[in-house]
């Protein structure tokens, strides 16, 4: 025996789950991102190259700021750097479009300064970590192997300062 539905009952029903459903994304699920990139110092980066997810791109103004067009809300990779500078990886979570986005990026300058203060402090390790980072940027920097070479002797790592010693009289410096 079936009873029958009230035609009143069935349509609730029926919007209750049409109400639950995957709607496609509304306006108010997109966004523009607004950011801004600063050196080490404070400085807004000018020309820093801004990707998204690895598809959208955009680049900061005169004053290190930058707009993505229409965004998702959401999780979201974002890739910074321009030339001379160390690229900076940052996962940020997009849910308001009253956020702005903060990213300090190094140059290989601040990095050299930086190795060069932890060296003076007897940091070998912090010195060679930002060797290590600078390296990523200018890779065969002639400069990075001196001052490799200047921890491992002060460390007393006296065979890698030989080698390293080495290496560069091998490297034509003129």
């Amino acid at each position: 025996m079936y009873r029958k539905i009230n035609p009143l009952i069935m349509l609730l029903i029926l919007l209750f789950t049409a109400s639950c459903s995957t709607a496609p994304s509304s306006p108010g699920d997109r966004a523009p991102l607004t950011g801004m990139v600063y050196d080490t110092h404070g400085r807004p980066v000018q020309g820093a190259r801004v990707l998204i997810d690895g598809t959208l791109e955009t680049s900061t103004d005169l004053n290190g700021r930058f707009v993505t067009p229409s965004l998702a809300k959401g999780a979201h990779l974002l890739l910074i750097g321009r030339e001379g500078y160390e690229e900076q990886r940052t996962r940020v979570d997009f849910s308001s479009t009253l956020e702005v986005l903060y990213v300090s990026i190094a140059s290989f300058e601040s990095l050299i300064k930086e190795a060069e203060e932890q060296l003076d402090l007897g940091n070998h390790d912090g010195a060679l970590s930002r060797i290590e980072r600078a390296e990523t940027v200018y890779p065969d920097d002639p400069s990075l192997m001196v001052l490799r070479c200047a921890v491992y002797h002060r460390s007393g790592q006296i065979d890698k300062a030989a080698e390293c010693s080495l290496e560069l009289k091998d490297l034509n410096l003129n």
